[in-house]
């Protein structure tokens, strides 16, 4: 079934500020609202294999607050964002929805689920940045460095993010060489094929098309942990590949502080597991 729905969206928000959102799939289908990571856009579900991957799902895919068209509100990005997704759905004439995050999107999809319990049928969260404590770190790769420095040097991680920027706007491939050399396993053997750097490249270029404000204030929310996980009600599925260095324990640490979740534990696959499975994971989260 070929995407029916506009990828380049923007909506004026009350704020006056920007939000820019792509829709794909059926127009009369499941709505599914979909979070994407960092650094990401709302193209980002549009390339993945079999999207929309079902005939009857529609998926809402906004740019979280400071990448693609979407403009940013400092650290308090997150805290606005359920208000923001009711005035999307509002403006899509959309009463109830699925909520789904990914990676860094996680915590997006979890402060939805915290505060617009009534309007969403179900989560599914996959490999989601969490809480950065003791017991989410696990065997995290050098995000460990990243996040603890945007406690103690919140300047250093600006600076990193805009020499980021630059560099892939100026030679994509160097910094996917990059992502490469942190990667291990499943998630090193997916970046070697052509057709996923390509959409990787496309990709990060969109989420940097204004700056990289949407990754740098992504950091400080690990460490500035917002949602309160044991409170939150409603159906959670939590997928947790046993090799995903990306991001530690933290997606056993959430799965493991929400009463209703139920995890799912993906032996030898990595935090890339999404580009592959996505399929697999709208299904399961709404056919349940």
């Amino acid at each position: 079934m070929k995407n029916t729905l506009r990828d380049d969206n923007i909506l004026t928000l009350k704020s006056g500020k920007k939000l820019g959102y792509a829709e794909y799939g059926n127009p009369e289908g499941i709505p599914i609202l979909v979070h994407h990571g960092n650094p990401g856009s709302r193209l980002f579900w549009g390339m993945l294999p079999e999207s929309p991957f079902d005939e009857s799902y529609r998926l809402i895919a906004p740019d979280r607050p400071g990448y693609g068209f979407s403009e940013h509100y400092g650290r308090e990005s997150i805290l606005k964002w359920p208000g923001i997704v009711e005035e999307l759905m509002d403006h899509l004439h959309i009463d109830n929805f699925y909520n789904v995050g990914v990676s860094g999107g996680g915590p997006y999809a979890l402060i939805c689920a915290a505060s617009l319990n009534e309007r969403i049928f179900a989560s599914s969260l996959i490999g989601p940045v969490g809480p950065f404590v003791k017991e989410s770190i696990g065997d995290m790769n050098i995000n460990r460095h990243l996040f603890s420095l945007a406690r103690k040097l919140p300047w250093l991680i600006i600076l990193q993010f805009r020499l980021t920027t630059k560099m892939i706007k100026r030679n994509p491939a160097s910094f996917i060489n990059l992502i490469k050399k942190k990667l291990k396993g499943e998630d090193r053997i997916l970046v070697e094929e052509k057709n996923i750097q390509k959409l990787l490249t496309i990709d990060f270029l969109e989420a940097y098309r204004f700056g990289a404000d949407g990754s740098i204030y992504d950091c400080f929310i690990p460490t500035e942990w917002p949602i309160q996980l044991e409170k939150i009600k409603g159906s959670v599925e939590v997928w947790n590949g046993t090799q995903d260095r990306s991001i530690g324990d933290m997606a056993k640490y959430i799965g493991e502080q929400i009463p209703s979740a139920v995890t799912h534990t993906i032996p030898d696959m990595g935090h890339l597991f999404i580009i592959h499975n996505m399929k697999k994971v709208l299904d399961s989260m709404v056919k349940e």
